[in-house]
């Protein structure tokens, strides 16, 4: 089978890439042709919506020539296009709805009308959790398009998010040194950077427990990022929590097999949520436990009690206390949250993908 890809870019080094690059690989693994096709920055489709046509024309063409079998686009705002594509064509395409820009095109005076077009003519669906399929769902009923939330719920297929295998190993550490947490995303509100750091300063004050909070992942020095060192001066955490920014691939995988926990106490609000969590089974897949937001899709991503704990982001205490549960007093095994992201596996995945690939030809 030959596939079109649209996706932002392979790098890996956000959530829809990431998607598309692990999709794309385990593809090819299963002896399919992938085309990846990159257009300009997504969010720039939402604010110049026209881009779409031209985006369209080039599809158009790459599906002709190229004889591709499906069209699959990765990344929300591409699907505009969507709209000028021949029916034929139409009729190939399947859209991955990830979280967050599932739903913001619909609130966007300039894109709402049109996205609402799209999503009445693409066939196949695919949400990375059940909490994104309900969450687009409310969102076409609040606009009072009920048929439209008909058509899509029953037209999209849930499929969550996996990870390459095999597994990796955590390095041996010496014995009674300071446990590594780590917290992997933009630094920025939505990834509750600031929730995680409450809740550290709550745990030294509680357990006394020494710790290093490293914090990965590209920003800017806004007055957010200055918020947060403000924070750590004030809770008397200067040594014992850093920022690396955005490292490489190798640089990451470095720094999951010294850590301890993972720390991502993602916040959801209205247009704003975690559609599924990779990161949460990538700490899995080193043994490393996660503890994520109870709602969202990260819910879906970790099993609490056995791959980590889903807990309420504005309750420090209760962060605080699994902390202590995982780093102290070893509640969560390694041996269990292998085997949570061997559930996850791109393998199975890609299985799921294919089968409705094969509903497209």
């Amino acid at each position: 089978m030959k596939i079109l890809l649209v996706t932002n870019h392979v790098a890996g080094n956000d959530g829809w890439s990431r998607y598309a690059m692990n999709l794309r690989d385990a593809l090819v693994a299963r002896g399919h042709t992938v085309i990846v096709e990159t257009p300009p920055k997504p969010l720039t489709f939402l604010t110049r919506p026209w881009r779409s046509y031209f985006l369209s024309r080039k599809l158009k063409r790459i599906m002709r020539d190229a004889a591709c079998d499906v069209l699959h686009i990765a990344v929300e705002p591409y699907a505009l296009a969507v709209f000028f594509l021949p029916k034929a064509i139409v009729e190939k395409t399947i859209l991955t709805v990830h979280g967050n820009y599932g739903i913001r095109p619909f609130r966007l005076r300039m894109t709402r009308w049109i996205m609402q077009r799209v999503f009445s003519r693409i066939p196949r669906f695919i949400t990375v959790s059940i909490y994104t399929k309900k969450a687009v769902i409310k969102e076409l009923q609040r606009l009072g398009k009920t048929t439209l939330a008909q058509r899509f719920d029953s037209h999209a297929t849930v499929i969550h998010n996996g990870i390459p295998l095999p597994l990796r190993e955590r390095r041996t550490l010496e014995p009674h040194t300071k446990k590594h947490i780590l917290h992997v995303g933009g630094v920025k509100p939505a990834k509750g950077v600031g929730e995680a750091i409450e809740a550290c300063a709550l745990y030294k004050k509680t357990y006394g427990t020494p710790f290093h909070l490293t914090i990965i992942g590209a920003f800017w020095r806004d007055h957010y990022v200055q918020g947060l060192e403000l924070l750590i001066h004030e809770k008397n955490l200067k040594d014992c929590v850093s920022f690396r920014g955005q490292i490489s691939d190798a640089e990451l995988v470095e720094e999951y097999r010294k850590a301890d926990l993972l720390l991502v106490p993602s916040v959801t609000v209205d247009t704003t949520f975690e559609g599924f969590g990779l990161v949460y089974l990538e700490a899995n897949a080193f043994g490393i436990p996660a503890i994520g937001p109870h709602i969202s899709g990260a819910a879906e991503a970790i099993k609490d009690g056995v791959s980590g704990y889903q807990i309420d982001v504005f309750r420090p205490e209760m962060i605080a206390m699994r902390l202590h549960w995982i780093l102290d007093e070893g509640k969560i095994k390694a041996e269990d949250c292998r085997k949570w992201a061997e559930e996850h596996s791109m393998k199975n995945v890609a299985e799921e993908v294919e089968r409705l690939y094969s509903a497209s030809c």
